[in-house]
């Protein structure tokens, strides 16, 4: 009983930590906004602008918290359309880094929310 519960705590937090490690990659991207020389008000926008896929992945997690299945799913649909709009499945680096871990993140929300959902109530 003890090591189902484990299990759980670790399918519980695990896609979560995982999605907020994502996303505060991706973030990392957004910084070269700030290479630039133009004034630093464009900066700012170009930097809130890269930082758009970052405020998407934020909201679905937020959904994915809550409602893990949905959220999931929502996670592993914006996988397939982050692999067919930048064309990562041209490049496998690009397809392990943009591509990979979001449908991980979604599968391992799915699989908690699918599997654990009914021997923890943290929802």
């Amino acid at each position: 009983m003890k090591t189902t519960f484990l299990i759980s705590n670790i399918f519980y937090w695990l896609p979560r930590g995982l999605a907020i490690c994502f996303i505060l990659f991706l973030g990392l991207f957004a910084l070269d906004a700030f290479s630039d020389t133009s004034p630093f008000w464009q900066q700012l926008i170009g930097f809130v602008i890269h930082l758009t896929p970052n405020f998407l992945l934020l909201g679905l997690l937020l959904l994915a918290w809550k409602k893990e299945v949905i959220g999931g799913l929502t996670f592993i649909i914006l996988a397939i359309i982050f692999t067919i709009w930048f064309d990562t499945y041209e490049m496998l680096p690009s397809f392990l880094l943009i591509s990979l871990p979001v449908l991980g993140i979604g599968a391992l929300f799915v699989m908690h929310g699918y599997f654990f959902q009914k021997t923890t109530n943290k929802s």
